[in-house]
């Protein structure tokens, strides 16, 4: 029993083994540290250099026929604070949108004037026209874009593309005479939901049935017969 406490004693005293110093292991490490700081500046300027998908491929002179069903469309200027403000709200919620700047752009221009817009930023969601900025209304009106979109993924389709006519989706078209009603439904019995003035400018949404097309206006949108529109001279 005492000599184990000697040996214990003994081993306590000990002293302990020094560091050894390896100049292979240190090199290492200052070289592993260097390769990931390497790693980390190459990931984020991959990732700095990524385009939003609403506006990375769109060409300077896009209208409103290059929207997916899903994008909202915003008419902007490069030096409206406001149109800043939406466009930022919007990459914050990771919306996908279409921006037209009206400031070069004649197409952009001709459909501003037939929605009715005086100023920038207007932002239509689906069947709603927003004029100015509010994150709460952005965010009211995307929520009720979404159910729109579920809506119409429920519903029976109906063409798309050149009419009759020859009009494509996005063309804006204007009335040829005065008073051309704007149905609820593609039928002449239909509710009337308001009326065109002459020269009238309106967008075709692209949709047909018959002779009707689906049209917008500044404060309204319905079916129109396509014989009473035509596009502006």
């Amino acid at each position: 029993m005492n000599r184990l406490l000697v040996l214990l004693a003994l081993a306590a005293c000990a002293p302990t083994p020094a560091f050894a110093w390896d100049p292979l292991s240190i090199l290492n490490n200052a070289l592993q540290a260097q390769l990931n700081r390497q790693i980390n500046r190459g990931v984020s300027e991959v990732f700095g250099s990524i385009e939003t998908p609403s506006t990375g491929t769109r060409p300077d002179n896009a209208d409103i026929r290059d929207a997916r069903p899903d994008e909202v469309v915003i008419y902007t200027t490069p030096t409206c604070g406001y149109c800043k403000q939406a466009l930022a709200h919007l990459d914050s919620r990771r919306i996908p949108y279409l921006q037209k700047d009206v400031s070069g752009n004649s197409q952009a221009q001709s459909e501003l004037r037939a929605l009715g817009g005086r100023g920038v930023p207007l932002t239509l969601m689906g069947t709603q026209k927003l004029i100015g900025f509010s994150a709460a209304s952005f965010d009211t009106a995307y929520t009720r874009f979404q159910t729109e979109l579920a809506q119409s993924a429920a519903s029976p389709k109906t063409a798309a593309g050149p009419s009759a006519s020859g009009f494509a989706s996005g063309d804006v078209l204007v009335a040829r005479i005065a008073r051309v009603k704007l149905f609820a439904k593609a039928q002449p019995a239909a509710r009337a939901v308001g009326q065109l003035a002459r020269n009238e400018e309106v967008i075709f949404l692209g949709e047909t049935q018959g002779r009707y097309l689906k049209v917008r206006g500044a404060d309204v949108e319905g079916w129109a017969d396509q014989a009473l529109l035509t596009k502006p001279q």
